[in-house]
């Protein structure tokens, strides 16, 4: 009690500077979206860095599929991922004492020419300083194989020179942002990059939409499409504590549900005067269905077995 009142002290003896509203875009992060896959990239980096620093050879080798052999692009892909082709490749090459260690970073890349355009290809870099070309091919058996780079100043090199995938769509040199139409509607996790377990530490799980307590996962072209559509709002406050320091505290006000390129331009009274509008027709709406859609009987049921969960949880506690 007495650190809560010397804090409630503080802060009535703190002077509040300035006070206002600023708004920022909501992005996706996702890595098929232009503006969002260079944090992607950034990331990576900072990850890998660490990572390949011990390693004593890199190699970057690139995988290819036979289009003779799969009925279409998404099939090759499904089927890859699905026997864990990389992975089964790394454990023969370290049988055959090719590789230095059995990991790995892999990053998929797409044809844009005309004769195999949207077939993915795999580029891999693992920790080797010689790898046979033909044993390696007969290895992998969907397709070719080639030697990307080989030449490494150093482990830095190699993750700049790998990451650079993640904003860089396909083989061709062209400034356009293009993914094939069977990768942007791919319904599942779709990873354009990944490592070897256990290399950089577990990402968190992608995001989903909940609806009727079912998960549903959105597919890179809904996430890209949503991407700056919406205008996260936050009330900045500085305050100005007895020793002269300045203290700045930022607090989320919501989402307002418009365009960024369209509050961008608004003044703050305009923006803060619409967020407040739309808070009061959510308000309005929920009201007239009280029952989150669910039958009457079904609503109150579920209320009635929460009240006993929280009873039951309260009184193990006691």
């Amino acid at each position: 009690s007495m650190s809560r009142a010397l804090a409630l002290y503080l802060v009535l003896r703190a002077v509040t500077v300035e006070s206002y509203l600023t708004a920022q875009p909501c992005k996706c992060r996702s890595q098929f979206c232009e503006r969002c896959c260079m944090s992607h990239c950034v990331s990576w980096r900072e990850k890998l860095r660490p990572a390949l620093k011990g390693w004593k050879g890199v190699m970057m080798l690139t995988l290819t599929v036979n289009p003779k052999k799969f009925a279409g692009p998404q099939v090759a892909y499904e089927l890859i991922q699905r026997k864990r082709s990389v992975s089964e490749l790394m454990k023969k090459l370290e049988a055959r004492r090719w590789v230095l260690s059995r990991r790995f970073v892999v990053v998929i890349e797409f044809h844009q020419n005309k004769e195999h355009r949207g077939w993915p290809h795999w580029h891999l870099l693992v920790e080797s300083r010689f790898v046979p070309k033909h044993g390696l091919q007969e290895l992998w058996g969907h397709g070719n194989c080639w030697f990307s780079k080989a030449d490494f100043v150093d482990a830095s090199h190699a993750v700049n020179y790998v990451t650079k995938y993640i904003t860089k769509t396909s083989e061709d040199d062209g400034d356009e942002f293009w993914f094939p139409d069977w990768v942007l509607d791919f319904k599942g996790n779709f990873r354009r990059f990944s490592t070897s377990r256990g290399l950089v530490p577990s990402k968190k799980k992608g995001r989903s939409v909940s609806k009727g307590g079912t998960r549903i996962r959105r597919t890179g072209r809904q996430r890209a499409d949503d991407c700056w559509q919406r205008t996260n709002l936050f009330r900045v406050v500085e305050h100005v504590e007895p020793d002269g320091e300045l203290l700045t505290h930022r607090k989320c006000c919501g989402t307002l549900r418009e365009p960024w390129h369209k509050v961008s331009e608004e003044q703050p009274e305009e923006i803060e005067r619409r967020l407040q509008v739309q808070k009061w027709n959510d308000r309005q709406v929920s009201a007239t269905r009280p029952f989150d859609g669910l039958d009457p009987e079904v609503f109150f049921a579920r209320q009635q077995w929460r009240r006993q969960k929280m009873e039951l949880r309260f009184s193990r506690k006691v």
